[in-house]
């Protein structure tokens, strides 16, 4: 191969090779945007619905890092119902969301209210 014939061929490889790259930077941007929405850490309402009454209930606890960016001091009774559903139990001042066994414990997720029926805070109880 002449000195010509190997530039050419590098230049033809280099484009192969940023094409390559580039289509990999598509592709991950893509699956960035339309990624698995299945991925049990993120909420889905349906999932945490579903678990009403399951027993075990196993899969509130992945989702509740995402469930306590939603929830907001201030929010009504009825705000929380449409986010997270009917709860598996309830009193005046707050809703109770089974969380299932974690380790030994079965725990619970507890939103409190004030006398107004507005969202104080929320903890977990453990055991």
């Amino acid at each position: 191969m002449t000195g010509g014939e190997m530039r050419g061929f590098f230049k033809i490889l280099l484009w192969i090779f940023g094409g390559f790259i580039a289509l990999c930077g598509a592709l991950l941007l893509v699956a960035q945007v339309f990624g698995d929405r299945t991925d049990p850490r993120l909420y889905d309402r349906a999932r945490w619905v579903a678990e009403r009454g399951a027993e075990p209930p196993v899969g509130r606890y992945p989702m509740l890092p995402e469930v306590e960016k939603l929830l907001r001091p201030g929010m009504t009774r009825e705000e929380v119902i449409d986010l997270l559903g009917m709860p598996d139990g309830r009193s005046d001042e707050r809703f109770i969301y089974d969380l299932g066994v974690r380790i030994i414990d079965y725990d619970s997720f507890f939103i409190e209210f004030d006398a107004n029926g507005r969202v104080t805070g929320w903890r977990i109880s453990y055991g």
